[in-house]
């Protein structure tokens, strides 16, 4: 697989020869993004003409993966946090130095067979450039277990196994430099330096992709950042920190976007790029609106894009070429396939008027003591708020 070098004076004698070649064809109306005659179809084929001729084109990338298994050990989940934890202060860590001794000793004494859970068993699949791959899973059904081996990262796993290949090639591990050029990873939550604002947290990614020693560098960073937040729709929040739970910045739905935008405007082309999750917290309309806009991304740079989501919407779902649930897998367009959901479960899938049966995680038994404990709770608050409200209602308070 061809992978860019590294920055040489030979790049440098380059830069400087298209750029002599070209001139500041940047300041033509059609080629100026915030310009009313801003031509997009013209200003791409002039921007792909540039990247040619530097000899920069990122080879197109497709990904396959066959037999992937994977097992974690029973004793190795996180511990989690509980306001009795959050109460011990400094201790917190020794508290759960020891939960997690107790988890082992116990791991210990279980047989060898129960010692691990498999997660993954003998999954296989494909993805061309170009196409978006949806992976429907419930909770706890290995969609982001498959999503990390994808993006080779395998860390809290104790056994994997299979093959994941680029191009037809398996990329070590170690080899940072292979990673970081074809893989994307797009995590459920949106990690940002919550004082800089969006543009400075846009450009910051384009720095990284587009080096000094890229044709226009400096132009093509500045236009990346205006036509990615045009596309994504957070134009008017350019200006404004991304914020945390402090910092008081932009919204839950324009953060993620500004992490989609994040992963684009570094450049997809030639990527793989794994999106674990990522809609979760969002309404239908917005995740359908980023959706959209990661559909043209993948169609202009010919990537390929794998998702996984829960429940997504109808149109949600059309916008993917490929769909991945359990051990059922189709290819070739989802516009053939109906699905039919009960009680928010996906039941069945409907593929060319032939009914494909879809395999369902079971349902959990509804805790009756849990629902009588919140009933009872219930009706003594109504019952305090009533005699508070009628303290003489012979109905309310009974002497």
């Amino acid at each position: 697989m061809k992978r860019p070098g590294a920055k040489t004076a030979t790049y440098w004698r380059t830069k400087e020869e298209v750029e002599a070649e070209y001139g500041e064809w940047y300041k033509e109306p059609r080629y100026d993004p915030e310009s009313d005659a801003y031509d997009a179809a013209a200003y791409e084929a002039l921007v792909k003409e540039i990247v040619d001729k530097a000899g920069l084109t990122q080879p197109e990338v497709g990904v396959s993966w066959r037999d992937l298994t994977a097992r974690v050990n029973v004793a190795s989940g996180p511990v989690r946090d509980t306001v009795g934890t959050q109460a011990l202060g400094v201790w917190k860590g020794l508290y759960q130095t020891a939960v997690r001794s107790v988890r082992w000793g116990k791991a210990a004494r279980l047989p060898e067979a129960e010692r691990h859970h498999t997660i993954l068993s003998s999954v296989s699949g494909y993805a061309r450039p170009g196409e978006m791959v949806l992976v429907l899973a419930p909770p706890g059904g290995g969609a982001s277990t498959l999503l990390n081996l994808l993006a080779l990262r395998r860390a809290g796993l104790s056994s994997t196994a299979g093959q994941v290949l680029y191009n037809g090639e398996e990329i070590p591990c170690a080899d940072r430099v292979a990673v970081n050029h074809v893989l994307r990873f797009v995590g459920q939550k949106d990690e940002h330096f919550a004082q800089l604002s969006v543009r400075h947290t846009l450009a910051y990614a384009a720095e990284f992709k587009l080096p000094d020693f890229y044709p226009y560098a400096p132009v093509l960073r500045r236009h990346r950042v205006l036509l990615v937040a045009r596309t994504l729709g957070i134009v008017n929040t350019l200006d404004t920190p991304v914020g945390d739970a402090i910092l008081r910045g932009v919204s839950g739905g324009e953060k993620k976007r500004v992490t989609v935008g994040e992963m684009a405007v570094a450049g997809i082309a030639g990527s793989v790029v794994a999106m674990d999750n990522w809609s979760k917290g969002l309404d239908s309309a917005t995740t359908l609106d980023i959706v959209r806009a990661i559909r043209g991304f993948t169609r202009r740079s010919q990537s390929v894009v794998i998702s996984s989501m829960q429940q997504p919407p109808e149109e949600v779902f059309n916008e993917f070429d490929k769909v991945r649930r359990g051990s059922f897998w189709q290819s070739g367009g989802v516009q053939g396939v109906s699905l039919w959901t009960v009680g928010g479960a996906l039941r069945r899938a409907r593929l060319c008027g032939c009914p494909v049966a879809v395999p369902i995680a079971p349902r959990r038994r509804a805790n009756h003591h849990s629902v009588l404990a919140l009933v009872c709770i219930v009706l003594a608050f109504c019952g305090l708020l009533c005699c508070a409200g009628s303290a003489a209602s012979p109905l309310c308070c009974p002497v």
